[in-house]
């Protein structure tokens, strides 16, 4: 779990790798539900493209929900974070292999300030 004073603490950045059925459960879910969640909740199609941004998400790294829509999980992060992120999904998307389903990581995130701070994955 994260500490950061006056935000959320924790992220939970979901990836779907099959038919984007993460986004397809959040589109499902109350869009007001969704919008309300005190936790950052990212959901992100399997190419890197964030689907999905929870009020809690644009809470902790200060960008409003139509401003990252659309864009690449990767600026969220660090260059160098970014780099390494995005070399993982494009191995994922060629090869299908899927060593980083199921799995809880922390890596380091980079706010609209340009604050970096841990936050957590789940790759599902």
């Amino acid at each position: 779990e994260i500490k950061l004073p006056g935000v959320p603490t924790q992220l939970i950045s979901y990836m779907s790798t099959e038919n984007n059925s993460a986004y397809d459960n959040a589109q499902a879910m109350n869009a007001a539900t969704f919008s309300l969640l005190e936790s950052a909740v990212v959901v992100i199609a399997s190419d890197g493209t964030v689907r999905k941004w929870s009020q809690g998400a644009t809470q902790l790294f200060g960008y409003e929900e139509n401003d990252i829509v659309g864009q690449s999980v990767c600026s969220l992060m660090p260059e160098d974070v970014a780099k390494f992120h995005q070399s993982r999904i494009d191995q994922f998307l060629v090869t299908r292999n899927k060593t980083m389903v199921d799995n809880t990581t922390s890596v380091v995130a980079k706010a609209k300030t340009g604050f970096e701070f841990p936050v957590l994955i789940a790759v599902r």
